[in-house]
């Protein structure tokens, strides 16, 4: 699922840029990733949640990934 991943961009072709929580709730540093909104895929119990692809292991190396 999505839960614990707070969206801070949206790509043109309707992506999530997000911080990641999902490890660490109280993280003051989270990890950055992609959550693609039409790629899903189903879990264990066969849920179907949006794919999310790691970027960054936190917000400063995302800025490093960006270029002008």
């Amino acid at each position: 699922g999505v839960e614990h991943l707070v969206i801070f961009g949206i790509c043109a072709n309707g992506d999530y840029i997000c911080f990641n929580y999902r490890d660490n709730t109280e993280s003051s540093d989270p990890k950055v990733v992609l959550v693609y909104h039409d790629d899903f895929v189903d879990d264990k119990s066969g849920k179907s949640s949006m794919v999310v692809n790691n970027v960054a292991a936190n917000f400063d190396d995302f800025l490093n990934l960006l270029h002008e």
